[in-house]
Parts: C-alpha cells; sequence; structure tokens
C-alpha cells in the first residue's frame, strides 16, 4: 500500500509543478504581447523563457503519464 501512496504524492508533486509552469507560461505570453515599446534585450529574454517553459511542460506532462501508467502496475 505504501508504493502507491508514494506514487500518488509524486504524480501530486508533478501536477502542481505543472500548474505553477503553465500559470508563469501564460504570465509570461501577456507580458509579452503587451511589451512592444521595452527593451529588445527583455523580449529576446522572454521568448528564451518561453522556449524553455514549453519544453518543461511537455516534460512534465509525459512525466505525469508515464507515473499513471506505472500506478495501474502496482
Amino acid at each position: 500500500m505504501a508504493d502507491i501512496d508514494r506514487a500518488k504524492e509524486e504524480i501530486s508533486f508533478r501536477k502542481f509543478w505543472l500548474g505553477i509552469s503553465i500559470a508563469v507560461f501564460l504570465s509570461i505570453g501577456s507580458w509579452l504581447l503587451s511589451a512592444n515599446d521595452k527593451s529588445w534585450f527583455l523580449i529576446f529574454l522572454a521568448c528564451i523563457a518561453e522556449f524553455g517553459l514549453i519544453g518543461m511542460i511537455i516534460s512534465l506532462n509525459k512525466s505525469i503519464i508515464k507515473k499513471i501508467n506505472e500506478l495501474k502496475d502496482i
């Protein structure tokens, strides 16, 4: 029973960070839409952060799906 609980807690933890990263992604994206008069360097850094967050979101989603499939085997 402890293995199931540990797996559920790990899934919950990953889902929490997935939600945080989606919120940050949307916040930076909305800032980018309104930052047409800001420094090009800040806009460039924000675009790099957006691409990094996309990779992080995809990675977290895949790891959550993998962990759920492993939970079926327990």
